[in-house]
């Protein structure tokens, strides 16, 4: 029989399959389904793993040699007509046989808005690469420019797994519309919030989760550069994962106030009932990742079941606030004590956003999300009573070796009725011979 912990594993696991199922990423144009998408790196050190461009393609050196006719262009239906007309290049497929800076995202990077349909299109892999997989993920960045020392995080669905544009030779194809030929993906650029920078890549295998000094680079030159500049542990050699990217921002709200969603693996948004009344969540934000002069101060705890929080200003102490105040660029540090085996301490910049700042539709009202387990519930132990019934004296009669008995199959006769009727008689007539004989001794 299975224990309750083996129970509650495999019904967890069949609700995340379900739960990922349910989840779509809706600025997403184009995800092919025929296979899970390419796995999100988080093992950063290591990355790129080892055989990720093989030798017989582009001699493993990767980058935009991987792909034949590669390029780029803003769909000229999701932008302002006046914009296009002022830009024409930027919105038009430039062709296969362009030099590259005609055909990157570069060349348009400070066009892109909210809503705008960036598309990529090639003709096919070089030869010897057809294997690879070709992803489109965006990120979430503090700056409208690529900077070594800033973190970026991997934009996704609120609650869902990370979902993005990807396609290959196998499973997953994107051909492109007919007429055209070759092979496209597309994305929608969303309306970003808190954080207004961004940064689109077009790169080979699956995306990280955070490009930057806590997580990895795409290219191995940069790789090698952030090793000098001590800013971490990163694998410097070969290959080069991108083949394209652009960096940009957009209008948005970056200062506001952002609630604290904690979140309970196995209970939601409700606190387990083993949660002790000591237990303390502290986050602070600071005005920026090198000013690290306090903002607000959240202060939650557990009471009577519920989660609840309150928030401070450091400029106006003592006066209630509605939520966590944040800059596109503040540092959170976040303290959790008093709850054995389910605390959380961290500190992050708010430019890894999409990671812990979620915000509705991407950019509609966002909250701070904190999510840890429970801790396992220690087994209950019950005590027997000493037994003190005196064992039967030890039997010394010699056994023999059991016979096997074999059982009829179900469903088989078995012993006719009548058979069973004379077995049943049988003591009965022994019993009664016994008895005659005795009233004739008697006699």
């Amino acid at each position: 029989m299975l224990s309750m912990r083996a129970r509650l594993a495999r019904i967890g696991a069949a609700v995340a399959v379900a739960s990922v199922g349910l989840v779509s990423y809706q600025a997403v144009t184009q995800v092919a389904t025929a296979a899970p998408p390419p796995v999100v790196t988080t093992d950063f050190a290591s990355y790129p793993p080892a055989g990720s461009v093989p030798a017989t393609c582009t001699a493993g050196a990767g980058g935009p040699g991987v792909l034949q006719g590669y390029r780029s262009f803003i769909d000229p239906a999701t932008a302002d007509p006046a914009v296009v007309a002022a830009n024409p290049t930027a919105f038009a497929d430039p062709g296969a046989g362009a030099a590259f800076a005609a055909r990157s995202m570069r060349r348009f990077q400070t066009l892109i808005q909210p809503n705008n349909r960036v598309v990529i299109r090639w003709t096919g892999w070089t030869a010897g690469c057809e294997g690879l997989t070709i992803s489109f993920p965006l990120k979430a960045t503090n700056e409208d420019h690529f900077d070594i020392t800033d973190d970026q995080a991997l934009i996704r669905e609120p609650n869902g797994p990370y979902v993005f544009p990807f396609c290959n030779t196998g499973p997953d194809p994107c051909p492109a519309p007919a007429g055209v030929g070759g092979n496209e993906l597309s994305t929608v650029i969303p309306q970003m919030n808190v954080v207004c920078g961004y940064q689109l890549d077009v790169i080979i295998g699956g995306p990280l989760e955070t490009v930057g000094p806590r997580g990895s680079y795409y290219q191995d030159f940069i790789r090698a550069q952030a090793v000098a500049m001590g800013l971490g542990t990163f694998n410097p050699n070969a290959p080069n994962m991108l083949v394209d990217a652009a960096n940009g921002a957009m209008p948005c709200t970056t200062g506001q106030r952002v609630p604290i969603d904690k979140q309970w693996i196995g209970t939601g948004s409700t606190p387990p009932s083993n949660v002790p009344p000591e237990f303390l969540l502290t986050v602070t934000s600071t005005v920026s990742q090198t000013d690290l002069t306090i903002l607000t101060t959240a202060t939650c705890n557990v009471s009577g079941g519920v989660f609840t929080c309150s928030y401070v200003d450091t400029a106006a102490p003592g006066v209630p606030q509605a939520g966590l105040l944040v800059t596109d660029n503040s540092l959170l540090n976040v303290v959790e004590t008093g709850f054995p085996g389910n605390t959380v301490d961290v500190t992050f910049p708010v430019g890894m956003a999409s990671k812990y700042i979620v915000c509705v539709n991407i950019s509609g009202p966002c909250s701070f999300q904190i999510t840890n387990t429970p801790p396992p519930t220690t087994p209950t132990t019950t005590t027997l009573p000493p037994d003190t019934t005196t064992p039967p004296p030890t039997d010394t009669t010699p056994t023999t070796s059991p016979t096997d008995i074999t059982l009829p199959p179900t469903g088989s006769s078995g012993p006719a009725p009548m058979t069973i009727i004379a077995l049943a008689l049988l003591p009965l007539g022994a019993a009664l011979v016994w008895f005659t004989r005795r009233r004739a001794d008697e006699i």
